[in-house]
């Protein structure tokens, strides 16, 4: 499973892009009006290399702010892209914005098969989701959690059959 991309619903999409392209050199891909009032700009990360580093895992300690070698080998890499919304007051992310204050929306994470993961997430208790079966879209399945009881956070769960949608797919704006 690795990070495909992170999501925000902010107040000002334009104002919250120039924090993520000075603090962490990312860059504009695409400007999108989804209609109904709702705006989408799609960012990728400055550097982006084929792949993936392997560096040694570090767990981190929240509580002390300590960093704990745990001596596994695991992949990290950047999420492919930064996905911010904004809205009209009357849209689902307008909407999503007065009730929360903004911020941190969704993590979706690729996986290999979405409906076994789905399953998974049901039997074990890790969590619901916004439809009984994957969505089919696009050259892939997804899965949108609802807001996770424990973090707050959506989850979206991707599995990409068509290589090039790696680097971008629509983005969904729905009520969950």
């Amino acid at each position: 499973m690795r990070l495909s991309h992170v999501s925000y619903r902010v107040r000002d999409r334009l104002k919250a892009a120039e924090f993520f392209a000075r603090a962490f050199k990312c860059r504009e891909l695409q400007d999108l009006d989804l209609g109904g009032g709702v705006r989408c700009l799609l960012m990728a990360a400055h550097e982006q290399k084929a792949g993936y580093e392997t560096r040694r895992s570090t767990l981190v300690d929240l509580t002390a702010g300590n960093s704990i070698p745990t001596g596994v080998w695991t992949d990290f890499h950047m999420a492919h892209s930064v996905i911010i919304y904004d809205g009209d007051a009357n849209t689902e992310v307008g909407n999503w914005v007065s009730r929360h204050g903004g911020g941190l929306y969704s993590l979706a994470y690729e996986v290999f098969d979405v409906a076994t993961e789905m399953s998974r997430w049901r039997q074990t208790g890790l969590g619901s989701f916004t439809t009984t079966k994957p969505i089919e879209s696009e050259g892939m399945f997804q899965a949108i959690s609802d807001p996770h009881p424990i973090t707050g956070v959506v989850y979206e769960l991707l599995q990409i059959r068509d290589p090039s949608l790696r680097k971008y797919h629509k983005p969904f704006v729905g009520e969950y």
